[in-house]
């Protein structure tokens, strides 16, 4: 999403939930186009349009979030079963991945790690982030395991 100027609204679609949950926006703030610019988070009641919770970001909380990458940012607790989300921004190019339901209790930013630079910190990470739940480690063979195994059934069926 880009507004160079003027304000940008995204309406999502209404969604049910029966208990009171934070809303967490997955969100990269990448530039700050002027000094105006404002993320406007909106939940409203599909019963009543006027009953509503509103979270501004303005300018300073704004320029904290840019070039931090991608992070969670949690806010809005609200209670209603139906409600309609809306983000409206000015003056700011970023980017939205998800909004999503949280159980917490408290607002707050949390940043998400980027798993590109693993491989040049920990050469061996996918070792230690193995994608094989520990249930199933005993029936997992690696890729190398797996090339020998079939080498040694190509030399068995020779013989």
């Amino acid at each position: 999403m880009c507004s160079k100027n003027e304000k940008l609204r995204l309406d999502l679609p209404i969604i049910y939930n029966n208990s009171a949950h934070l809303l967490i926006y997955k969100i990269n703030v990448k530039k700050i186009l002027s000094k105006n610019c404002f993320i406007k988070f909106s939940i409203y009641n599909n019963d009543n349009k006027y009953n509503q919770s509103e979270h501004m970001l303005k300018h300073e909380d704004v320029s904290k979030l840019e070039g931090l990458g991608w992070i969670e940012y949690q806010n809005l607790r609200y209670y209603t079963s139906y409600s309609q989300i809306s983000i409206e921004i000015n003056s700011i190019e970023m980017q939205i991945d998800y909004v999503r339901h949280g159980d917490g209790y408290t607002s707050g930013i949390t940043p998400i790690p980027n798993m590109s630079l693993m491989g040049y910190l920990l050469p061996d990470y996918h070792q230690f982030f193995s994608n094989v739940p520990e249930t199933f480690k005993d029936k997992y063979f690696s890729r190398k395991e797996m090339e020998n195994l079939l080498d040694l059934n190509d030399i068995l069926s020779i013989l």
